[in-house]
């Protein structure tokens, strides 16, 4: 059972990897033909700073999942890695449920903040008029598979420190 919720999740972080990688080529490419068009025709977009600005919190918070999922997130290896193997699964414990709380208020705010947004009627106030719960709505999105993953390494240190398998292979 572990291995297959682990798989899921782990695709699932995938998805957000992968979305990421291409929020940052489409931001490049729209920055790339913005200055284009500034420099050789004396034209704008005008829209640009806006739409990679979605763009950005589209990549920070689909990508956030993979980045803790694969470790790099929010650990200092320097302390960590000269603690014993087994303080150092009960401390990884102890970040792990610190994080699904403060992740957990944060999305809660997030969720009210996007239902308030999309009961007003709230759009950008640049030339698109776009309606602004639709980038908003990636934040929580993006957290929910960052919990999802949080919950996956709660269960993978536990199992740890109590002795059984971790890994998908186990």
């Amino acid at each position: 059972m572990f291995r297959r919720i682990d798989a899921t999740v782990h695709g699932l972080a995938m998805v957000g990897l992968f979305i990421s990688g291409l929020m940052v080529l489409m931001m490049t490419g729209l920055i790339c033909l913005e200055v284009i068009l500034r420099s050789f025709f004396n034209h704008s977009l005008l829209v640009v700073d806006e739409v990679v600005g979605y763009m950005l919190a589209t990549f920070s918070f689909f990508g956030i999942s993979y980045a803790m999922r694969a470790g790099a997130l929010l650990r200092i290896d320097t302390f960590f890695m000269k603690l014993p193997e087994r303080y150092q699964r009960v401390l990884q414990l102890l970040f792990d449920l610190a994080s699904l709380a403060f992740v957990a208020v944060l999305e809660y705010h997030l969720l009210t903040a996007v239902q308030r947004t999309y009961s007003r009627g709230i759009v950008s106030v640049s030339i698109t008029n776009f309606p602004v719960w639709i980038p908003q709505a990636v934040m929580p999105i993006g957290l929910s598979v960052l919990i999802l993953v949080i919950l996956v390494e709660i269960a993978r240190s536990t199992r740890a420190i109590i002795g059984l398998p971790t890994n998908a292979r186990d």
